[in-house]
């Protein structure tokens, strides 16, 4: 796709996604004129949201959650679990929001901790952030974070499960994704081995880059490779778009940012 077509191709795509499901293909036709290609890009687009599952609202245990919390502070109980006090730092063993029991930490950076976790209503394992809300800047990226993970509904991006705030601490509850930093294997390597986690990658980016995000701290620990050879893509923290606003300052690791960015 030309790079003159892409601001188009955001427009159109947000703008379909507040059509009338049954009417989104001829939207999408009529929009994109005579570039036929462009059109049938931003169908598959929207196609593969509506296969990964509902997005751009919060998931149903969260909402299911939510209201609880609200059920029992109308019975004048405490609408907080007792797992972490104010104040407290978490650590193995504790449990959010009654249901999250961090085993192990998987993994730091920054002011964010991320546990391994078992969900005692379900039995699954997960992963879970945590990061401490130490200002507006901490919780407006968790909050974009959030905000990312339910617009990015698609293959090959982590999935974003629950979220909420205890204590002095917000977390976000995710898939647990079992696997090794990119390519997830020892490097050098040939180019058969490399091609096809390096493929899947490119094709994962092209469809954050084709909704509008572009992920800000791209780098092998953010990308992992399971025992399929297929990567997924974590840790949006950093990311940007329209619909999601933008980091302040430079953000991502010196080692891996665009040199564009650090141009200007």
């Amino acid at each position: 796709m030309k790079l003159k077509a892409r601001p188009l191709a955001h427009r159109v795509l947000r703008a379909a996604l507040r059509v009338r499901p049954d009417e989104r293909e001829a939207f999408v036709r009529r929009a994109c004129g005579g570039d036929a290609e462009l059109g049938k890009r931003i169908l598959r687009l929207l196609r593969l949201r509506e296969d990964g599952g509902a997005f751009l609202r919060p998931p149903a245990v969260a909402v299911e959650r939510a209201a609880a919390r609200r059920r029992t502070s109308d019975e004048g109980e405490s609408a907080r679990s007792p797992g972490i006090a104010a104040g407290e730092v978490p650590s193995t063993d504790d449990v959010l929001a009654g249901r999250y029991r961090l085993t192990r930490r998987l993994d730091a950076g920054g002011t964010a901790v991320v546990f391994h976790a078992k969900d005692e209503l379900t039995g699954a394992e997960v992963a879970v952030k945590v990061m401490p809300l130490l200002g507006m800047a901490d919780a407006d990226r968790l909050r974009r974070e959030a905000a990312a993970l339910r617009w990015l509904r698609l293959p090959g991006v982590v999935q974003l499960l629950d979220d909420g705030s205890e204590g002095r601490h917000s977390y976000l509850v995710m898939d647990y994704v079992e696997g090794e930093a990119f390519p997830g294997l020892t490097v050098p390597v040939p180019w058969s081995a490399l091609r096809t986690p390096a493929i899947a990658l490119l094709e994962t980016l092209a469809r954050i880059h084709w909704a509008g995000v572009v992920h800000g701290d791209l780098k092998p620990k953010n990308v992992l490779v399971g025992e399929d050879g297929l990567p997924i893509v974590l840790d949006l923290g950093l990311s940007s778009g329209p619909e999601l606003g933008a980091e302040q300052g430079m953000g991502g690791t010196p080692r891996y940012i665009a040199p564009e960015r650090i141009d200007g």
